[in-house]
């Protein structure tokens, strides 16, 4: 994202919080958007912008759901049942990647990116795992983290995990 339009995206966000403080989430709220976004040709700009990436989010939900309909679900067959239905329904060249391209029409680069996006993912969730089973680990069931813990304890947990 270019400096503009981060700048204009937290524009907007700023002054969604103003609409959302003064109006709440209401047609008035939505008006002084809508004003709000008009008034600068970047603003509008970031705001189609978002837009289109919801409205492409929302499209890729709608084919992921397609795609486990159509095939059912893999889990209820044999392996080799399983194996036909998935060759059948295409999952594989359908298998939206993160960025909404499918599996059978991207690219060595755009595969390659999607692998090291999910390896990075799966780094950082096996660390926050390890935070939260420390975390776990030093209280009693039906117990509140806050109860069990200060804050400065979990700076040090985090830290722990973090290695």
């Amino acid at each position: 994202m270019e400096s503009g339009q981060a700048d204009t995206a937290v524009s907007i966000r700023d002054a969604a919080t103003a609409a959302y403080e003064q109006y709440g989430y209401t047609p008035m709220a939505v008006e002084e958007m809508v004003v709000v976004i008009l008034a600068n040709a970047m603003t509008v700009r970031a705001a189609v912008e978002m837009a289109a990436k919801e409205a492409l989010r929302e499209v890729q939900r709608e084919a992921r759901c397609v795609i486990a309909r159509d095939c059912g679900s893999p889990r209820t067959y044999s392996r080799r049942f399983r194996d036909s239905i998935v060759v059948a329904c295409g999952k594989f060249y359908n298998w939206p990647l993160p960025d909404g391209t499918r599996l059978s029409v991207a690219t060595r680069t755009q595969v390659m990116k999607s692998a090291v996006g999910y390896r990075q993912r799966e780094i950082g969730n096996a660390r926050q795992a390890a935070f939260l089973e420390a975390v776990a680990a030093g209280m009693q069931d039906g117990q509140m983290v806050a109860d069990a813990w200060t804050e400065a304890q979990l700076a040090g947990l985090m830290k722990e995990a973090m290695k």
